[in-house]
């Protein structure tokens, strides 16, 4: 993973550092007439516009500038447009923006999430849907893990002025939770072998699968779409000394008004659930699986568990939480000219 993505976002030269809890976006704006001219006479249809220039910093991973994916919405909050006339040349991204006050949404992520975005209609809420996890395969048997670097920031009330530059800041945060299991020990199960084993699984149940353009759930925070019993599912590898791989599972999280305040109120209490399965005569067993994970997720944050689990005889499953922020931001600069 690299730490220190530096983008700059102008005609100029801009930093980037690592910080903690991901993106870090400053925005400056220049309002600039559209083909320089100050004599041009501008029409009802043919309003102002700002250029802007997207520069990648040499020696860094193109790869989140790339992805990069810009929406704009009304100052009340109502869809307009997604920014295609997005022009990519080497390492910078040119772009128009209109003068006026805007809300801003970014996008990135390091995989293309272009064709997964849903567009509300024109002039629709931004409480449209924007982000719903698939399945794995056509018959729905499986829901997909989310990508890990999903990242959202919003820029409400960007006032782009003629000729004036503004800067703004805003932080691309992962929109998204991890869910580690490490299976501790096990015992009273068939032979275990290394390597993947076919019964030897976790499924995570009730995951949410649909982010709206708040980065919130939808259709709310506490009751958001959700795979209910169809499971994304993640089976365990075993190595030389049959001791288990830590098991990742990347879901969805609510971004609520206060995500980044020490107490959160802002917050979903939607839980999902746990179910782990080990060989036993032949099959899948399950124990006394599924349980609610007592922690919901949250934005950039690792929900850990680690479970020891007993088949026969006297079956026994035990399982520990731990909570803990995520460790790798990714930090990046960027501005608005």
């Amino acid at each position: 993973m690299n730490k220190n993505i530096i983008i700059s976002l102008s005609f100029n030269c801009m930093d980037l550092f690592a910080k903690a809890f991901g993106l870090f976006v400053t925005f400056a704006l220049i309002a600039l007439l559209s083909g320089c001219d100050g004599d041009k006479i501008v029409g009802e249809e043919e309003p102002l516009e700002t250029n802007i220039t997207m520069t990648l910093k040499s020696g860094t991973d193109p790869v989140f500038l790339n992805n990069a994916l810009i929406y704009v919405f009304t100052n009340t909050d109502k869809f307009v447009e997604k920014k295609l006339n997005v022009v990519r040349n080497d390492n910078k991204l040119s772009t128009y923006m209109p003068v006026g006050i805007s809300n801003l949404v970014l996008l990135t992520c390091n995989t293309d999430i272009a064709g997964t975005v849903t567009l509300p209609p024109y002039g629709g809420a931004n409480t449209y849907p924007m982000w719903k996890t698939g399945f794995t395969t056509s018959a729905n048997e499986f829901l997909a893990q989310t990508p890990a670097e999903l990242r959202y920031a919003s820029l409400p009330n960007t006032v782009i002025t003629e000729n004036m530059k503004t800067e703004k800041q805003a932080t691309m945060n992962r929109n998204v939770a991890k869910i580690q299991v490490i299976l501790k020990d096990y015992t009273g199960f068939d032979q275990i072998h290394t390597g993947r084993n076919d019964y030897a699984f976790v499924d995570l149940l009730d995951v949410p699968t649909t982010l709206d353009w708040t980065g919130g759930y939808y259709p709310g925070k506490d009751n958001p779409d959700h795979s209910g019993d169809i499971p994304v599912r993640e089976y365990f590898n075993f190595n030389a000394q049959l001791k288990a791989d830590t098991v990742n599972f990347i879901v969805p999280a609510h971004r609520g008004a206060d995500a980044f305040e020490t107490q959160h109120i802002d917050t979903t209490t939607h839980k999902l659930r746990l179910r782990t399965s080990m060989p036993l005569k032949g099959q899948s067993y399950f124990g006394k699986t599924p349980i609610e994970i007592s922690f919901v997720p949250k934005i950039n944050r690792i929900i850990q568990l680690i479970v020891t689990f007993r088949g026969e005889p006297e079956t026994n499953l035990s399982i520990n939480i731990t909570v803990k922020d995520w460790a790798d931001p990714i930090d990046q600069e960027i501005i608005f000219e």
